[in-house]
């Protein structure tokens, strides 16, 4: 399982290591406005992220089947789309 974490927050090693025995994590600090997002969750079949996105980030998501997103409110995600491809979100 292809996990990608992407967060403003740094994990601690606890926390990657948990996520490493669930799957391949790829992890990722972003800032927010980070063009580089849409990159990093290219490929993720879970996606877990605390940043604030401004980008549609499901236009990368051809495997996702799982999105945490790891804030308050999902105005930034595109549920519909989410919908659409099968993707369970949760927060």
């Amino acid at each position: 399982m292809r996990i990608h974490a992407i967060s403003s927050r740094p994990m601690s090693a606890a926390q990657k290591d948990r996520l490493r025995n669930c799957g391949e994590l790829s992890y990722f600090d972003a800032k927010l406005g980070d063009d580089g997002i849409l990159e990093q969750a290219r490929g993720a079949e879970i996606l877990l992220i605390t940043a604030r996105l401004h980008l549609d980030v499901t236009t990368v998501l051809d495997r996702c089947r799982f999105i945490s997103w790891q804030a308050s409110g999902l105005d930034a995600l595109n549920l519909a789309e989410c919908r659409r491809k099968g993707i369970v979100v949760s927060n």
